[in-house]
C-alpha cells in the first residue's frame, strides 16, 4: 500500500494554479490541493471496489500489473466512478499522460484500453454520444 500511495502522490496533478489570458486564476492553488488530497483518499479508501470496476476489463491478473499501470487505473476508475462531470475523455487524455510520463513504453495504450472499457461500462450515454458525435 506504501508503494501505491506513492505511486499515487508522484502522478497527481500539481498544485498549480490556471491561469486564463487575462492572467487571472481560473482555479486556484488551495482548490488544486483539495481535488489531489481528495484523489489520494478517495482511491485508498476505496482501492478494493476500484479493484472489481478495473479486473474484468483487464487481459491479465490485477497483481500482475505494473505499479505504474495499477495506479493510473486505479486513479482512472476513481475519477470515471466517483466525478460523473468530468468528461471520460478527459480522464482518458489525463490517465494516457500519466501513462507516457511515468509508464513503461507503450503502456499508456493498455491504460487507455481499459479505461475505454471501464468508461463503457460505467457512463454508457455519455460515451455513445461521443461516438455519435464523432
Amino acid at each position: 500500500m506504501q508503494r501505491l500511495v506513492g505511486a499515487l502522490g508522484a502522478m497527481l496533478p500539481r498544485a498549480e494554479p490556471a491561469v486564463d489570458p487575462n492572467g487571472r486564476h481560473e482555479v486556484g492553488i488551495a482548490e488544486l490541493k483539495r481535488r489531489r488530497v481528495d484523489h489520494l483518499v478517495g482511491v485508498l479508501d476505496r482501492a478494493a471496489e476500484l479493484e472489481q470496476i478495473i479486473t474484468p476489463h483487464l487481459d491479465r491478473q490485477f497483481q500482475k500489473l505494473s505499479p505504474v499501470e495499477r495506479a493510473i487505473l486505479y486513479i482512472g476508475a476513481y475519477e470515471l466512478e466517483a466525478h460523473p462531470k468530468t468528461p471520460f475523455k478527459v480522464v482518458l487524455n489525463e490517465a494516457i499522460e500519466l501513462g507516457k510520463s511515468f509508464g513503461a513504453t507503450d503502456g499508456y495504450r493498455f491504460v487507455n484500453g481499459v479505461l475505454e472499457k471501464i468508461a463503457l461500462a460505467l457512463r454508457p450515454e455519455e460515451v455513445a454520444r461521443t461516438r455519435t458525435n464523432a
